[in-house]
């Protein structure tokens, strides 16, 4: 871009909310599912909703997508490291360091003494939630360590990763960034192969550890350099479908035939010795082939209205709310509806066949709309006010950065 041009931001692609929804309401389906496996058939559910942590896999490539494709479109503009680093503070601290003041600092005093021990401390780890580096303490423990902020182990990584991620950029063709970035994937591959087998690293640390988990943010980021080549994205829509057809069925089969066959974990569907170690690889693999799928579908195709429908737009819009907002929000409705955790003392739905899942469907419905209409306040009231400062820290991507199909 000449020096004397204006930047301006680059264009947006609706269809890309519409991916951002899908992810937000596959984690969504796993953290509101609170109903006890009576059943056969609620167990059968069981399995499957607890593969909706896939949606966070699915966050990381669309992630490596967009703000590897932010920073090649910006390269070379003035003020290229300033400006990228203070649009995303605008857009990921007030809300990240606004919930982190609330749980520890309003929760404990707020909450019930048993219910303040789980969600308003972190003992002495406070200090990584802080710094954006809580996945290292949640590894270090194996365990989750607080019912509102564990989530943020992935807002971590992402921060980590692009703290060295625009300056390769900066000094590598786009080419060169696309190899960088396959051999990341490679090395993550081969770091959750060698921590699984060779340390006493659990499951469950492997699953938050930056060094494994780099798969998604690896793939998106080649899809960004590829989509600036000419041709773009529209050259690998058949590689792509193929791609997705053949992972698609191995992401789901992996999981459920180790939970049927090996010894029960305490982690979850999807944690098992193949799945933690090969499962990431597939599905940095498959999302990265729906991503293709999904910015080159023709206009009035079943994919495109999909992707481009309201419903998902708008979950994708308010994702970074939902993220951090639901988790807390579950625990209030389901305590208040569901009683206490003692089993004997429980609420329960009234039952069909045997089975609470008309209740579930009931709290999905609740929850889900209670966490949408806490994220739509937030970004109005309060995310909105920081993004306005974006203005004067110009992305630098030209005019029409954004890359055709």
């Amino acid at each position: 871009m000449p020096r004397d041009a204006t930047p301006t931001e680059p264009a947006h692609v609706p269809a890309l909310d519409g991916i951002r929804g899908l992810a937000i309401l596959l984690v969504m389906l796993i953290h509101l599912w609170c109903t006890p496996q009576w059943t056969a058939i609620d167990h059968v559910l069981g399995v499957g909703v607890n593969l909706g942590w896939f949606g966070v896999d699915l966050f990381f490539v669309l992630s490596g997508y967009l703000i590897t494709g932010i920073l090649l479109d910006a390269k070379g503009a003035e003020h290229y490291f300033r400006n990228f680093y203070l649009r995303r503070v605008l857009r990921i601290f007030p809300l990240y360091y606004l919930v982190l003041i609330v749980s520890l600092y309003v929760l404990p005093r707020a909450l019930p003494a048993d219910k303040a021990e789980r969600f308003g401390s972190i003992a002495d780890d406070a200090r990584y939630y802080w710094l954006y580096v809580s996945n290292f303490a949640i590894a270090r423990a194996g365990k989750t360590r607080h019912g509102v902020l564990d989530v943020t182990w992935s807002l971590a990584i992402e921060e980590q990763f692009y703290l060295l991620w625009p300056a390769l950029v900066s000094l590598c063709s786009r080419r060169a960034l696309a190899r960088i970035a396959a051999g990341v994937a490679v090395a993550s591959l081969a770091t959750r192969v060698g921590l699984h087998y060779f340390s006493s690293y659990n499951n469950f640390s492997i699953y938050v550890l930056t060094p494994c988990r780099l798969d998604g943010l690896a793939v998106g980021a080649i899809l960004a350099a590829w989509a600036r080549e000419p041709g773009g994205l529209a050259r690998f829509r058949r590689p792509a479908r193929a791609a997705f057809f053949a992972t698609l069925p191995l992401v789901i089969a992996i999981p459920v035939a180790e939970e049927i066959f090996e010894p029960p974990n305490n982690f979850g569907v999807g944690f098992g010795s193949i799945f933690i170690t090969f499962g990431f690889s597939l599905l940095a693999v498959l999302f990265g082939g729906l991503l293709i799928l999904v910015v080159t579908a023709e206009p009035g195709s079943s994919l495109h209205r999909a992707f481009g429908s309201a419903f998902l737009r708008t979950f994708g819009k308010y994702s970074y709310g939902l993220y951090l907002f639901h988790l807390p929000i579950r625990a209030l409705i389901r305590d208040r509806i569901y009683g206490p955790s003692n089993r004997e003392a429980r609420f329960h739905f009234p039952r069909l066949l045997g089975s609470e899942l008309p209740g579930q469907l009931l709290f999905y419905f609740v929850a889900g709309a209670a966490s949408l209409g806490v994220a739509w306040v937030s970004f109005q009231v309060f995310e909105k006010q920081f993004l306005k400062l974006k203005r004067a820290f110009p992305s630098g991507a030209a005019k029409g950065a954004t890359p055709r199909p």
